[in-house]
């Protein structure tokens, strides 16, 4: 935590993080899979080019495995009182696999998020 002339107190993170998923076609606990066994929006489950082959091949992608994961997150912390917090967080993530659906109904190896949280603590 800094101060900042204009908006007062303020602090910043990064993380990165890493998710090998190839064991049992990329789930995880928590995490729901739609029924082709992807998660398309996080980016958890089977490949979607993997899915489409062994549906062309008479298979249900049962041999199919999950894509490694990798993301980075910024994040800018606002403290205007001592019970609130406002986070705004860029996070990219990419893939091994195709893994996240793009607005055209195609699938991509990375995607970008621009979130924002507002936290009350009492």
């Amino acid at each position: 935590k800094f101060n900042a002339p204009v908006v007062g107190r303020m602090g910043v993170t990064a993380r990165y993080d890493v998710l090998a998923d190839g064991k049992n076609g990329g789930g995880g606990g928590g995490i729901a899979l739609n029924g082709n066994g992807m998660d398309p929006y996080n980016g958890f489950g089977i490949g979607s080019e993997c899915l489409a082959t062994s549906q062309a091949n008479g298979g249900h992608g049962f041999e199919c495995h999950g894509a490694t994961r990798q993301d980075v997150a910024l994040d800018l912390l606002f403290y205007p009182t001592q019970q609130i917090t406002v986070k705004v967080e860029y996070r990219h993530d990419w893939a091994t696999q195709k893994v996240f659906l793009r607005d055209d109904g195609s699938y991509s190896k990375s995607n970008d998020l621009l979130g924002a949280q507002f936290i009350y603590a009492f």
